[in-house]
């Protein structure tokens, strides 16, 4: 894309382990994550360069991935809930299996990935600052820098 061209926006993602299991499921796409704007609660290396947390998440996904193939299914749906995926491992995946889901799951990551550097590049995307915390000024910040209303906090009254 051009600096001419604009490209409408969307989608805004705000939670990247649940964009990641929403391209898995299909309900989002490649192709979408050039329409939407980028406000995860991880800061850009936890995004990045998954540890822990987000290491977690794509074991998830890898494991998800694996009881699809077992199954005999293109595309598992997403569990409710990471205890039914700890469940569903007493009929574990082969050792192969497992590895092609690794291999599904950081390709699905490499996406993002991507998706978030062109992202940035264009400026549609607020990173959360290393100890900081998200906030509805820092995303009124991303939203104002695209023409969209602002969101309000909530009346605590």
């Amino acid at each position: 894309m051009t600096t001419t061209e604009k490209t409408a926006i969307k989608f805004l993602f705000i939670s990247f382990s649940g964009l990641l299991c929403a391209l898995k499921s299909g309900k989002v796409s490649v192709k979408d994550l050039t329409h939407g704007l980028f406000y995860f609660g991880r800061t850009r290396a936890q995004a990045l360069n998954p540890t822990d947390e987000g290491l977690h998440q794509l074991k998830i996904l890898a494991h998800e991935y694996a009881r699809g193939m077992m199954k005999g299914e293109r595309s598992g749906s997403r569990p409710e809930s990471i205890e039914q995926v700890l469940k569903g491992a007493q009929h574990s995946p082969s050792p192969t299996q497992r590895e092609q889901g690794w291999v599904k799951a950081r390709a699905l990551h490499q996406h993002v990935v991507d998706a978030v550097l062109l992202a940035e590049k264009e400026g549609r995307i607020q990173w959360r600052t290393e100890g900081g915390v998200n906030s509805y000024e820092d995303l009124n910040v991303l939203l104002k820098a695209h023409k969209l209303p602002p969101v309000r906090p909530a009346d605590k009254s």
